[in-house]
């Protein structure tokens, strides 16, 4: 398991092994005096099959029997625990592989991490390498068959634990969604030397839009529904108007023709 988002995830697909499956003992109880330094072992069964790459992961201290520090904000209680990780590698193999492998998984809409909405496109890293902080991504939104950038991220200098994937958030800039077809290109790279590049439509669904905006705080926009009224009603007038004109033309012209005929009958008597 990993945490994302304060969320927890089971293990990547392509994930043969995690460090939390190695320690005997999973959890320690260790007390030191303040300010005492001191040394906390961990035995671990390394399994007789050995694996290519890097195994990242942590040891997390948190304190013991310590009461949460209780804040409250605007009638909003709120309880922090702290902690601290301390992060772990391990290797069965000195030449261990230090390469990546992206793979484009999915696109959708979604709530990003920072509450805003936007596209989450989760990419995968397939190989036990690892990407210290040597990976740029640039990656661009379109409407489907324009060329204009509708939405763009681009994040320099990132790193990619190996075997795992995450979500890669475009935010929309604090508009609302609109429902559509749109096209995503990807690139990225370590140094030019190794490059990924997806190009990819998808498609956002008037259900996603709508429950994404109102969860975002968005009111619907029924601006085009009062002009749609609005013109209809001009119409309707019109139209109305048109009729009643029509039919008072027909009485005058009717009138004028009856007034015409009984004069003719008085001249001729």
């Amino acid at each position: 398991m990993y945490n994302r988002g304060g969320k927890y995830l089971p293990k990547d697909n392509t994930r043969v092994y995690s460090i939390g499956e190695f320690p005997k003992v999973q959890i320690q109880d260790v007390v030191f005096a303040p300010k005492e330094t001191g040394y906390v072992n961990f035995e671990l069964n390394i399994p007789d099959k050995s694996w290519k790459g890097l195994l990242l992961g942590g040891v997390m201290a948190v304190p013991i029997n310590e009461e949460s520090n209780t804040v409250t904000r605007k009638g909003t209680i709120l309880h922090n625990d702290y902690g601290m990780t301390i992060p772990v590698t391990l290797r069965t193999d000195p030449k261990a592989v230090n390469t990546i492998n992206l793979r484009l998984n999915t696109i959708k809409p979604a709530l990003l991490v920072d509450n805003t909405i936007g596209v989450s496109i989760n990419v995968q890293n397939t190989s036990p390498g690892f990407s210290d902080g040597k990976l740029d991504i640039a990656a661009k939104i379109y409407h489907k068959g324009s060329k204009k950038v509708l939405r763009s991220k681009t994040v320099k200098g990132t790193s990619f634990a190996p075997n795992s994937n995450y979500n890669f958030g475009v935010s929309w800039k604090g508009k609302p969604l609109e429902p559509g077809k749109y096209h995503l290109s990807w690139k990225s790279t370590i140094g030019g030397v190794q490059n990924w590049n997806f190009e990819r439509d998808f498609t956002i669904t008037n259900a996603a839009a709508q429950r994404l905006n109102n969860q975002a705080g968005f009111k619907p926009n029924y601006l085009w529904l009062w002009i749609l009224l609005a013109v209809l009603l001009v119409a309707l007038i019109v139209i109305i108007a048109y009729y009643y004109g029509r039919k008072r033309n027909q009485q005058n012209n009717g009138s004028a023709g009856s007034q015409s005929t009984s004069g003719n009958r008085r001249n001729r008597k």
